[in-house]
């Protein structure tokens, strides 16, 4: 079974920054509580852009994800950001190779995982060799 990451990208009216926020946290909150198939439901918000807001989630698989947007929390922040979104973008993803922790898998962590593990907390761009 192939995971699904979904990263969702949303520009709001000004106004309604706010707002949105708890919407899309509580979405989130019910997402991961009652969703069998949702595994990751992070909300960001843009640093210098606080009406910019990306979604990463990941599920099971494609059903998981389609199950998701036919639930009654999700239909209820629909509706009560309809109006409210200037710019959206959605983007179905998966993963390129295994990235699971080794601890996870039982494999001995690989050079490029290393690497990855070394970059953790680095200045974007900036990279650990």
């Amino acid at each position: 079974m192939q995971p699904l990451v979904v990263l969702v990208e949303f520009v709001v009216k000004p106004a309604f920054a706010e707002r949105f926020g708890e919407l899309v946290l509580a979405n989130a909150e019910a997402s991961l509580k009652r969703e069998r198939g949702c595994r990751r439901f992070d909300v960001l918000v843009g640093a210098n852009e606080p009406r910019r807001f990306v979604l990463y989630e990941i599920y099971d698989d494609g059903g998981a994800f389609d199950l998701h947007l036919r639930t009654q929390h999700y239909r209820t922040f629909a509706e009560a950001i309809e109006g409210e979104v200037e710019e959206r973008s959605i983007r179905r993803l998966s993963f390129l190779g295994s990235l699971a922790a080794p601890a996870e898998t039982g494999q001995k962590a690989g050079p490029a995982r290393r690497r990855a593990k070394a970059n953790r907390g680095q200045p974007h761009g900036a990279k650990v060799m």
